[in-house]
């Protein structure tokens, strides 16, 4: 007779969540819901979920986007006063890449849900 197993998951009293504050403001919220009588279902907490979700998007490019370039290089030549190097003496600096707009990979959705649909702008990690 061969064993298997009923249960994959290891049990553990340790509170896990990344985001303990918003998943109880989700778990309120169900709740609550649930005592008024309102329909919950899978489509109208996925729409919610995605409500709360941060999103970007916007054909144009950061406002600050200047200000943001300006502000890299006074701090290179922050640095450069500050460490006390000649600039003749600096022969080659790293390109460092600065994103204007660099939004998350990933957003909370429910448990069993294959897709998040975002909407983009194409201006995402836009870069300098």
């Amino acid at each position: 007779m061969k064993l298997k197993r009923s249960n994959f998951r290891v049990k553990c009293d340790k509170d896990r969540s990344l985001y303990p504050v918003l998943e109880t403001k989700l778990t309120d919220w169900i709740t609550e819901k649930r005592e008024a009588g309102g329909c919950i279902s899978r489509f109208v907490v996925r729409q919610k979920a995605i409500e709360i979700r941060i999103t970007t998007g916007g054909p144009d490019l950061p406002q600050n986007t200047i200000g943001t370039i300006k502000q890299f290089f006074n701090d290179c030549q922050n640095l450069v006063n500050k460490s006390g190097f000649k600039p003749s003496n600096i022969v080659n600096m790293d390109e460092t890449t600065i994103y204007l707009d660099f939004p998350s990979n990933y957003t909370y959705a429910l448990k069993g849900s294959k897709r998040v649909k975002a909407t983009t702008s194409g201006n995402e990690r836009t870069r300098l």
